[in-house]
């Protein structure tokens, strides 16, 4: 809580500090954590909470006395593989994960301004019949949350707004409120806040206080180190993060410098899933400072630890900039996914002359890569396709290739030249590869991701590839540059399908999961099948199960009509303990019934799935 008492906002005499969440409560119900004998800015809570390698705990978020929230969304942790031989895992954080290198260096004054012109309340959609009042609430002093369900008596946790002509309001009467806050010196860069109209009068404020949007969807904005005062114009309910006008910095920030940058990534997991080898590939440092193609520079194997290659660069830089975006790259078109990665110089940095940027390749790590081989279905269905090149349908529908950022999926070189069709996957409308219906115009090909790859997959097609009198002008043809599919895995998954319409992009859920068993080094005496955890459950829960001889194990979910809606085991299985991770995304909630088969042995639970 270091910052939080350096910003005035925090009183460790009087204020109390709580872990709110899933599991404790949001409420005032959560426990108060207690402060360390050792370091007083230290608040511990302690909690047994059962859970595997790979789950999630329940979201939680640090709270102190007088509506002080987090701000963002809810945090969580996973369990790694040390927290569960351990037995123990410690969460550590500070307050809002800030630290110096991330907060505001001096006071900053902030403009609010919002336009309620046409404002319709989230509780009851309907226009507000009148605006008589505006409120501006947030998650960092000096706002604080209104208590669940924003009670009328939290009225002076609100920031009042104007629209009198004063307080920086332009224009009296014309619907457009405006105030202005000031951050005190240690506040974050971001900044979450909403606003309420008519707050506390039941007859015009359209069924509640907090009616702009619903719980958890907010503003935000991002300060900088040096930053004096801004502008925030948004309108009421067009929520998400907005750019800040009228920007002064501070005199105070000092002059940019030299800064020797040197950039380090981690291949360990690419070389251990078989994508990279070190005696034949290279790795590179692509980006705008460096290049985006082969003009970039290859970074050098360290002679200590051969997993990591570095390159240095000198950049001119101050406090609170962010350097030229990057990607990192290896032979045969394997680039990181996802969006350019960047760095923001420190004062640390500023002060030392030199800044070091490390990372595993594509972030990931052990804890958030997949335990064995993946296959997933891609399925694209390619009915009125257009082309993203032309803008024009396609007159005919030849082939489908699938490319991506992770091993096997390989991204062509910019362009994506006719050349690179090999780096291509091809996909089947033959009633093959995972294909339906042969001849429908919807593509499938199965691909197997190996072992240590990580979660996030990022992919795209493209039609009739190499092919210029079809392919609407050119092979990446589903949408513009860098407007990609993505898919998440997960540790036990063992096979999973996508679904796609060609040229929508974005997130997508993956249905068919098959997830995998795990052994757990416990003998038994007796067969037995445990309750399964948690019970009720959305989407995931364990089932437990124990078999004390070899034997031929099936583990089956039935609905209560008696119909079998999953197999999770069909197998030959030695004496041990077991534990499956089943998934449930595809079923409907009720009641299920799951059964152990082992030898002349049977034993069945029932289960509840609520969505």
């Amino acid at each position: 809580m270091e910052l939080e008492f350096l910003k005035g906002s925090f009183d460790p005499a009087s204020d109390t500090v709580e872990v709110r969440g899933g599991f404790f409560g949001w409420g005032s119900e959560a426990p108060d954590m207690v402060q360390d004998p050792v370091n007083p800015n230290l608040y511990n809570h302690t909690a047994i909470q059962k859970a595997t390698v790979g789950d999630e705990l329940p979201g939680y978020k640090f709270y102190y006395t007088g509506g002080n929230w987090e701000g963002g969304d809810n945090k969580t942790y996973k369990i790694t593989q040390e927290d569960y031989d351990n037995g123990f895992a410690v969460v550590a954080r500070p307050f809002n994960d800030a630290s110096l290198d991330n907060v505001i260096n001096e006071a900053a004054t902030i403009t609010f301004i919002v336009n309620t012109a046409g404002a319709i309340s989230a509780v009851d959609n309907q226009p507000f019949a009148t605006v008589n009042s505006v409120h501006i609430t947030g998650a960092s002093a000096p706002f604080a949350w209104p208590d669940g369900g924003w009670p009328d008596a939290d009225i002076t946790k609100m920031i009042a707004m104007y629209d009198n002509g004063t307080n920086g309001d332009a224009v009296s009467g014309d619907g457009i409120f405006t105030t202005e806050v000031t951050f005190p010196k240690y506040s974050p860069l971001s900044i979450e806040y909403k606003y309420g109209i008519n707050y506390g009068d039941a007859a015009t404020n359209g069924g509640g206080n907090d009616n702009e949007n619903g719980v958890g969807t907010n503003h935000f904005i991002t300060l900088s180190a040096f930053l004096e005062s801004a502008t925030v114009e948004n309108t009421f309910g067009s929520m998400g993060t907005h750019t800040l006008t009228n920007v002064v910095i501070s005199n105070n920030v000092p002059d940019s410098i030299d800064i020797s940058v040197t950039y380090q990534v981690d291949m360990e997991l690419e070389f251990l899933k078989g994508s990279f080898d070190p005696a034949a590939d290279t790795v590179e440092v692509r980006g705008g400072f460096f290049g985006w193609g082969n003009e970039a520079p290859d970074m050098t194997q360290d002679p200590v630890n051969p997993n990591l290659y570095s390159h240095t660069a000198v950049q001119k830089a101050t406090i609170g900039d962010a350097l030229p975006g990057y990607k990192f790259y290896y032979t045969g078109g394997n680039w990181e996914g996802g969006d350019n990665k960047t760095y923001v110089i420190k004062k640390s940095d500023y002060d030392n002359g030199y800044a070091v940027v490390n990372r595993p390749f594509n972030d990931a790590s052990i804890d958030a890569v997949i335990n064995q081989d993946v296959t997933v279905t891609f399925v694209v269905n390619t009915a009125g396709a257009v082309s993203a090149v032309d803008n024009q349908p396609f007159s005919v529908v030849n082939t489908v290739h699938l490319t991506g950022a992770t091993a096997p999926l390989q991204w062509p070189s910019g362009g994506w030249p006719s050349s690179e069709i090999d780096r291509m996957i091809p996909m089947f409308d033959d009633g093959t590869h995972g294909d339906a219906t042969a001849g429908d115009g919807i593509f499938a090909t199965q691909v197997t991701f190996p072992k240590y790859t990580g979660f996030a997959i990022e992919y795209k097609y493209g039609i009739n590839y190499g092919d210029d009198a079809t392919n609407g002008g050119g092979n990446d043809n589903e949408n513009g540059v860098g407007a990609n599919h993505n898919i998440t895995l997960a540790a036990f998954l063992v096979s999973a399908k996508v679904e796609n319409d060609f040229g929508v992009m974005g997130q997508h859920d993956i249905t068919g999961q098959v997830t995998g068993i795990e052994k757990i080094e416990i003998v038994p005496t007796q067969y037995e099948l445990a309750q399964n955890y948690p019970n009720p459950f959305n989407p995931t829960t364990m089932i437990r199960f124990q078999i004390p001889e070899s034997n031929s194990v099936t583990l089956k979910v039935y609905n209560m009509l008696g119909q079998e809606v999953a197999t999770l085991v069909n197998e030959s299985l030695n004496a041990g303990t077991y534990e499956y991770n089943f998934n449930a995304a595809d079923l409907s909630s009720g009641v299920y019934i799951y059964t152990l088969s082992a030898g002349k042995h049977f034993s069945s639970h029932k289960m509840l799935l609520l969505k």
